[in-house]
């Protein structure tokens, strides 16, 4: 197989978003000039008082559909914006290198909407931590435009294996990482993402591989 990293479209696919939950923090949030999820959406680094201690499925938040804590036990999905994941996926993400990212673990535990019945995994909060300009837009054949600047783009409507093309800056430093010029997405290595496939993680991660060119 040709030099690959691999690239995630999870932050901005409906089936991961987690607007209908409760999340509590460690202390008051108001004392930071940035919210964590806005700094993990810059791949910066993310203080453990920033992600979540504690995760409840709001069941009577009609607006939304039913979250992913109410269908099961899911591998990946958002909080409010943060990225959380399970044990499963915390184990094999944590043989990597994260450089300043992190696993912070959701210490008080993820619950269904009745407020009691906890989830039997563990989860944790995935904080990218990094940051790479490697994206190469002239070699992304369906790459959508992002606020007509022509400097952050959008990734394809439709996503397949080895439209996102990159640099070889992608195969340096830490195996998790975002790119600022593409909107919502986030990298792993072709090693991590590889391993995430293997244990079958790859749907659930929403993976699809990114060329080295």
């Amino acid at each position: 197989m040709d030099q690959h990293v691999w690239v995630s479209s999870a932050l901005n696919d409906v089936a991961t978003l987690g607007l209908d939950v409760v999340v509590e923090y460690p202390c008051p949030q108001d004392k930071f000039e940035h919210t964590g999820v806005q700094l993990n959406q810059y791949g910066m680094p993310v203080p453990v008082e920033q992600c979540p201690i504690k995760i409840v499925s709001d069941v009577d938040d009609q607006s939304q559909v039913r979250t992913s804590i109410e269908k099961g036990t899911p591998d990946l999905f958002l909080a409010k914006g943060h990225v959380i994941v399970s044990e499963k996926a915390a184990d094999i993400i944590s043989q990597f290198d994260l450089g300043a990212g992190a696993l912070y673990p959701v210490v008080d535990g993820v619950f269904h909407g009745d407020g009691t019945t906890k989830l039997a995994e563990d989860y944790f909060s995935l904080v990218f931590g990094n940051s790479k300009s490697a994206f190469l837009p002239d070699q992304t054949p369906e790459k959508d435009t992002f606020g007509g600047t022509g400097r952050i783009w959008n990734l394809p409507w439709t996503m397949s294996d080895d439209n996102i093309a990159v640099s070889n800056l992608a195969t340096d430093g830490a195996d998790v990482w975002v790119d600022q010029t593409l909107f919502k997405s986030f990298f792993l290595s072709g090693d991590l993402g590889d391993a995430l496939d293997k244990a079958g993680l790859r749907k659930a991660f929403y993976l699809y591989r990114a060329r080295v060119c």
